[in-house]
Order: C-alpha cells, then structure tokens, then sequence
C-alpha cells in the first residue's frame, strides 16, 4: 500500500484596506503559501471585474495600479486568486479594498490657539496616509523640528502642539510622508 500527501489548497496573507489618489501608482506583494511537500509553485491572477491597468504578476504576486486620471475616486473590491501546481490544481481567493481619493492639496487650514498657549493646526489629508508637523521659531531659521506624526483617520486631520514657555510665535508646516 502505497500513501500520498492529499493536495491541500494554498493560502493566501489578508491584505489590509488601501488607498491610492487618483493618478497615482498602487503596488504591493500578494503573498500566498503553501504547506505541501515537495514545495508546490503557486500561480496568481486577479479575478472578477479588474480595474483597468490593475495586474499582478502570476509568478511573484507583485501587484500594481497604475490609476489613471479619468477613473472615478471610489472603493474597489478587488479578487485575487492563487493556485498551487499539485495535482489536482488548487486554489484559494481573497478580495481586498481600494479606495481611490481625489488628489488633495496639501494645504494648513486653520491654526487654533488656545488658553493654554497650545495650538492645533489642522490640514487637508488623505485618510491612511502619514503626515510629519514640523515648527520652527523664526523664519531666519533653516532647520525645522518635528511637532508630531499621525497617520490621517479623515479627509482633515490636526495635531495639537504645545511650544515652550516664552515662546511668542511660531510657524508651522505639514509634510505628506508616504
């Protein structure tokens, strides 16, 4: 009596939610596994409605958007597949979201200051996206100092910063990190 390993299907990593701007280049690795022995080849493809220029590369997982300027700011589901090169060939599927935003310009809205002398700047921001505020103290100064980071929950995000005892004024500037 002779026993083989029964193919079992691959797996594939969950991908996280994700957002690109409009005009803008989305990649990441889809990553899959498989837990056969011999080692299997796994195989991947998107699945269901593609958003145009949307691609992954079959032998690596290495996905990329390239989004274009006439595509609609919306929220995609997008469907990968992986297969394994056992026999019988198996597979396993994941969608994932993408949401597109229009371009934002990155712009200081408002600066509050309050009672305390603290102040809260607020900008324009790309939910997910990280944002570095940075100050300084005089305008003759070439170095900037990091206030704080945050990663953007909504469409204006804000930091709260507060300056030195003595401190009569400061300017401030956001930077998009990512």
């Amino acid at each position: 009596i002779v026993v083989g390993e029964v193919n079992a299907a691959p797996t594939l990593t969950a991908i996280d939610p994700l957002s690109v701007v409009v005009g803008g280049l989305l990649t990441f690795n889809i990553n899959g596994e498989d837990a056969d022995l011999p080692a299997q080849s796994l195989s991947y493809s998107l699945t269901g409605e593609v958003p145009k220029d949307a691609s992954v590369n079959e032998d690596t997982g290495g996905f990329s958007w390239d989004v274009s300027d006439s595509q609609a700011a919306d929220n995609y589901i997008i469907t990968v597949e992986v297969s394994d090169s056992g026999s019988p060939t198996m597979t396993a599927s994941l969608s994932f979201s993408v949401t597109v935003t229009e371009e934002v310009a990155l712009a200081i809205t408002g600066i509050v200051r309050h009672g305390d002398g603290s102040f809260t700047i607020h900008w324009n921001s790309v939910p997910g996206k990280t944002y570095r505020l940075l100050h300084k103290n005089s305008l003759q100064s070439t170095e900037w100092t990091t206030s704080g980071e945050i990663v953007a929950p909504e469409a204006t995000t804000s930091l709260k910063d507060t300056p030195d005892a003595g401190v009569k004024i400061r300017f401030y500037g956001v930077i998009q990190l990512e």
